[in-house]
């Protein structure tokens, strides 16, 4: 009654009813065999009852626990009726003992039945259980990658296929090492250690190699897999791609370099605006004064030609109002590309 009213209805396709048709009548006809008086007067005082056990395995293996609850029940229901009319092989004998008998026959099959059909029962549910979370990781986008505890490949889902560019047949069986630059040749054997100790591995940023060799930065988090007894097992690791995140920071830093010095230009020529002022006014007075040809004159001119200059420039610098990250022209001088001038190992810096 508990397992029948405990749990939602069942959904029964054509296939499982058919079969479900088929448990009852089987297990009517061996009832009936058995204890309904079928069986030859020589027999009937034979163990026959254990041939009802296969018959409960049966039912609680493709049934489930409350069809195997219902089995035991119509069973023992039949052996009563069938002992109380003098037919079985619990009828011989006075009344205790046929008792005993079926008391016997009643509790140890269906206790039998019961607890592999909740084994059954439980294997199922973990079943089910993984198929979810197998399917969960299938479709995650971030790569989920498990491995054992040297690094083996075990497993490797389609978002791990779309950020590296392995498929599942080329990595599993490979060493997660494929994935590590050659100048980071120690950071795996030692987060495998940390794993080893049972220690999970919190979000770091690092660099990973894909199969044609590009570089690209990815957030990663590593955690031990243990069984039941919490043994460490292996190791499963997710990696989400930030490189794009990463140059959008860096783009940010970038911009914001150049909008400092947007203000600095302007604050510059504000300062250098006011006193070039006091200086061209009393230039241009002494050259007035001065006669036509004379050396006076002259160096005056070349004064307030330069001074002209120097208020170009400053007014070129106020109207700087954005400076923005151009991209890198194929066509640039190698004398003006600075990451091409460079010398070499010291792009990064």
């Amino acid at each position: 009654l508990l397992l029948w009213l405990g749990r939602p209805r069942l959904r029964v396709d054509s296939r499982r009813l058919l079969e479900a048709v088929s448990m009852v009548a089987c297990l009517l006809a061996i009832g009936e065999i058995v204890f309904g008086g079928w069986l030859p007067i020589r027999l009937r005082n034979h163990p026959t009852a254990f041939l009802c056990i296969p018959f409960l395995v049966w039912v609680a293996y493709r049934g489930g626990q409350r069809a195997t609850a219902t089995a035991t029940f119509v069973l023992s229901g039949l052996a009563i009726w069938g002992t109380l009319r003098g037919f079985g092989p619990f009828a011989a004998g006075t009344p205790n003992e046929s008792l005993l008998l079926l008391q016997g026959f009643t509790v140890l099959p269906a206790v039998m039945a019961m607890m592999l059909a909740a084994a059954v029962a439980e294997s199922r549910r973990g079943e089910a259980a993984r198929s979810r979370l197998a399917s969960i990781v299938e479709s995650s986008h971030d790569a989920i990658i498990g491995t054992t505890l040297d690094g083996t490949i075990l497993s490797w889902n389609s978002g791990a296929t779309f950020l590296y560019g392995y498929t599942r047949e080329e990595a599993i069986g490979r060493s997660v090492s494929i994935l590590a630059p050659r100048h980071r040749p120690d950071e795996v054997p030692g987060i495998l250690e940390r794993v080893r100790r049972g220690e999970p591995v919190e979000a770091f940023e690092t660099i990973r190699m894909t199969k044609d060799g590009t570089m690209i930065t990815v957030s990663l988090t590593i955690s031990p897999v243990t069984d039941a007894s919490g043994r460490v097992l292996g190791a499963s690791g997710i990696a989400r791609d930030v490189t794009e995140r990463k140059r959008a920071e860096e783009t940010a830093r970038q911009a914001e370099a150049l909008l400092s010095v947007t203000r600095l230009a302007n604050a510059a020529a504000h300062e250098i605006n006011n006193p070039l002022t006091a200086i061209l006014v009393p230039l241009q007075l002494l050259a007035r004064e001065q006669p036509d040809g004379s050396e006076s004159r002259r160096r005056l001119t070349v004064a307030l030609e330069s001074a002209e200059r120097i208020r170009l420039i400053v007014a070129r610098m106020q109207r700087i109002m954005k400076l923005e990250v151009a991209d890198r022209s194929a066509d640039l001088p190698e004398r003006l590309d600075l990451l091409k001038s460079a010398p070499e190992g010291r792009n990064e810096s």
